[in-house]
């Protein structure tokens, strides 16, 4: 009886040492140095050849950084936006067509955005508690039935985006405020559509530029891969840098664009079959600001004119041209191991949209410019282009098999 109490206490000492070694573990994989970001360069161009005129339907609004379609004008379709009232968020409500047909009201809720799948949504934000604010989530199923939840997030981290897990569940990124002015703290957690939670470890990573903002989130074959954007304060051009990271927290690669980067914006990223594949903008021209202000600038024979308050005004024509001079898409194809650019697509007068893996295949968004129009009113863009959207699929051998004129349309500003 003795030598079975002796093992037992054996066995517990073993077991109370590997937790407070797992627990180590885990601090030091949060706490640790951040990764370092690394350049990869471009290659030599190899151009799409997309036929210059698209016709492109208004119907259709398109999201670059989440890649959905919706046709606002159909009666038929149902979506839900979120409601304002007094300038304040109080709920979101669901439309057919422009019909409203439910609307939940909420109390001490700030929404940030939506997720829509079929007719279930998943809003986000933060609740206003008593002394804090808390990361926060709300499942809506397609009867309009809703699951409130406050998330098991310190007041320190923020939901940035909510994506499908592809099944019965979501994908929630956080970011984690440190105040470490060039490093991003990032944590993927999932939800079910229950609203089991499940929170992951934290991953760090160094950016170019002061405050990184996440532009884009989506799934991989190994994990996940996140878009950013990071700036300073000065007139320099913005940096963007694409994050991949496994699904347990193992980083992948952190890269940006070489002697290149200042004038290529990443705007999509997946990773397939060992490649990692990027799109986005080439700005033709650089600029203080944005090429396309600087193509207005030192365009000859604008047909443009005054307004009463001094604002100067473009005809749509005009900004189109200026628009398809200005701006190119870029889909590069690069060695997540070695930097090294495998292939490199190029289109004038387009913008890099999404990528989908599609039925094994990687599958290019193509956004041709159609017309565009300048509007100084605004407060919060001067530019607005409609695009048509091309899709294209990439082969086995990292060459566009096939390209389909699909009847979408994005709306883009600047």
């Amino acid at each position: 009886m003795k030598k079975a109490n002796l093992y037992i206490r054996i066995i517990c000492v073993v077991l109370a040492a590997l937790c407070v070694s797992a627990l180590a573990s885990c601090g030091q994989g949060e706490k640790g140095e951040p990764a370092n970001i690394s350049t990869f360069e471009i290659g030599d161009d190899s151009y799409v050849g997309i036929p210059e005129s698209i016709e492109v339907s208004e119907n259709y609004n398109y999201s670059f950084w989440h890649g959905n379609y919706a046709n606002y004008e159909d009666p038929s379709s149902e979506r839900w936006i979120i409601h304002f009232s007094d300038a304040r968020t109080t709920g979101i409500e669901k439309l057919r067509g422009e019909v409203r047909t439910d609307l939940i009201s909420l109390k001490n809720t700030d929404i940030d955005d939506l997720f829509q799948k079929g007719g279930r949504c998943v809003a986000y934000g933060t609740k206003r508690m008593v002394y804090t604010e808390r990361p926060w989530l709300m499942l809506v199923g397609e009867n309009g039935s809703k699951l409130e939840k406050v998330l098991d997030l310190p007041d320190t981290e923020k939901i940035i985006r909510v994506i499908d897990d592809g099944g019965k569940g979501y994908y929630i990124l956080t970011s984690i405020d440190k105040n470490e002015p060039y490093v991003l703290q990032l944590r993927i957690s999932h939800i079910t559509e229950r609203g089991q939670f499940t929170k992951n470890p934290s991953v760090r990573f160094k950016v170019n530029g002061y405050r990184g903002i996440v532009r884009n989130f989506g799934m991989c074959e190994e994990g996940f891969t996140v878009t950013v954007e990071a700036g300073h304060y000065s007139a320099d051009n913005n940096h963007y840098s694409v994050v991949a990271f496994d699904k347990n927290g193992g980083l992948i690669c952190n890269y940006m664009c070489g002697e290149q980067e200042g004038t290529h914006e990443i705007r999509s990223a997946v990773i397939r079959n060992g490649v990692l594949y990027l799109s986005g903008i080439v700005y033709e021209k650089e600029s203080e600001s944005s090429s396309i202000y600087s193509y207005l600038v030192d365009e000859e024979d604008l047909l443009q004119y005054e307004t009463d308050y001094g604002y100067t005004f473009y005809s749509n024509e005009t900004v189109t041209n200026v628009f398809k001079k200005a701006v190119s898409a870029f889909l590069a194809e690069v060695d997540p191991e070695s930097g090294q650019t495998l292939k490199y697509f190029k289109e004038s007068g387009a913008i890099g949209g999404i990528l989908h893996d599609i039925d094994n295949a990687v599958v290019w968004d193509l956004c041709v410019v159609s017309n565009a129009f300048y509007s100084p009113f605004t407060s919060s863009f001067s530019f607005e282009c409609l695009c048509g959207v091309v899709q294209c699929r990439i082969g086995e051998d990292g060459e566009i098999a096939d390209k389909t004129v699909t009847g979408f349309c994005v709306s883009e500003t600047f």
